[in-house]
């Protein structure tokens, strides 16, 4: 790992107690989230917002915790207790440094649940509240700082309107929904203006983990009281959307068009895409398809995927990932590899090669959001 600093694409920030209310319309003011201290006499800050159960953010700010600090961290925490760097630029850049860093590639924390909101004024006003908030906060040294925009598509045309207004604040890619509500498929002809803009917009599109409408993702039914199988279940989401995308023809009708699945590990892809050619080949002239190149080719040119620790999707890179993979430290979170990172980089890519391990790390992400460091 000598001789070059990291490029993380999936990095966090923590919006402050009050963003919310501070930058959204004064019309929704009242139902914009914020963070109360010991509401309903739960003791600890939460994030509360009308109409829905207060939520509790301690893994949200526990990146270096350990097994014991993490578990008191999610029984009970306070604002007070998330790093400076999480919602601060100037303590980021230093954080940043401290993990061996050169540039980020930021998501949010708190609006990873507003995109499961089915009110679709609400969530655009809060969404545009957040992008401009973000704008502001990757303006500190946007060479290094990427911001990634929240994007409702619950009414497309207002979806469409907000990506072009976050390319002009300067922000570099989107982030939207994993999965659509209403059984709703990313394959209905409605969503088509928004790839389009995305593609002529360069800006990559994110399905982030736990912004879906799926049931994983919401927590209902058998994934409610099992922490476990859904823990292991999310990444079925990204899945089926993925299937979508690819089928429906998307990718190879906006050649131009970047889908990254964030966050979602990078074990499954290999086969996941070996089955999808296996699976074009053997019935496109039984029951018809939209694609003429095989679903490996598309992705390979157009999904890119995020990981933290993965080393048993690293050892199939050979088969794909070695240009579509890359790292992220998933600071200020409980999964993040922060301030160890190249100590876990470095059990990661045990057996692999140095320049899979430069591309992952690093040159993979820099090309994907065309970032100028010099």
């Amino acid at each position: 790992m000598e001789g070059y600093k990291l490029i993380s694409a999936d990095s966090h920030v923590f919006e402050p107690q009050t963003m919310w209310v501070d930058y959204v319309d004064p019309e929704f003011r009242d139902k914009a989230p914020r963070i109360v201290t010991d509401p309903q006499g739960k003791k600890g800050d939460f994030l509360v917002m009308p109409g829905r159960e207060p939520e509790k953010f301690g893994g949200s700010i526990a990146a270096g915790a350990s097994p014991e600090e993490l578990a008191k961290l999610l029984e009970q925490a306070y604002f007070s207790q998330c790093p400076p760097g999480a919602y601060l630029p100037q303590e980021r850049l230093k954080d940043m440094e401290r993990d061996g860093g050169e540039a980020e590639v930021f998501y949010t924390t708190q609006g990873f649940s507003i995109f499961r909101l089915m009110d679709a004024p609400l969530q655009q006003a809060l969404f545009r509240a957040y992008n401009t908030w973000l704008g502001e906060f990757c303006s500190y040294d946007p060479k290094r700082m990427i911001g990634l925009a929240l994007i409702s598509l619950l009414d497309v045309e207002e979806g469409v309107k907000e990506l072009r207004r976050c390319a002009k604040l300067g922000l570099r890619g989107a982030v939207i929904m994993a999965s659509p509500p209403n059984d709703l498929s990313y394959a209905n002809p409605m969503y088509e203006p928004f790839w389009a803009a995305a593609a002529e917009l360069e800006m990559p599109v994110s399905l982030h983990i736990l912004t879906g409408h799926g049931p994983e993702a919401n927590s209902v039914g058998k994934f409610k009281e099992d922490r476990y199988l859904r823990a292991v279940s999310l990444i079925h989401e990204i899945q089926r959307s993925l299937a979508e995308i690819i089928f429906s023809g998307i990718l190879e009708r906006h050649p131009g068009l970047k889908i990254v699945s964030a966050e979602n590990d990078i074990g499954w892809v290999p086969h996941f895409l070996y089955r999808a050619d296996h699976f074009h080949h053997k019935y496109k002239y039984a029951y018809g398809t939209k694609i003429d190149a095989p679903p490996s080719e598309l992705a390979k040119r157009q999904f890119f995927v995020t990981f933290m620790d993965d080393p048993a999707g690293l050892a199939l890179t050979h088969i794909y990932g070695e240009d579509n993979f890359a790292w992220a430290s998933d600071y200020p979170h409980a999964q993040s590899t922060f301030p160890n990172s190249h100590k876990i980089i470095e059990m990661n890519f045990a057996g692999i090669s140095e320049e899979v391990k430069k591309k992952v790390t690093r040159t993979n992400a820099i090309a994907l959001y065309n970032i100028r460091l010099s």
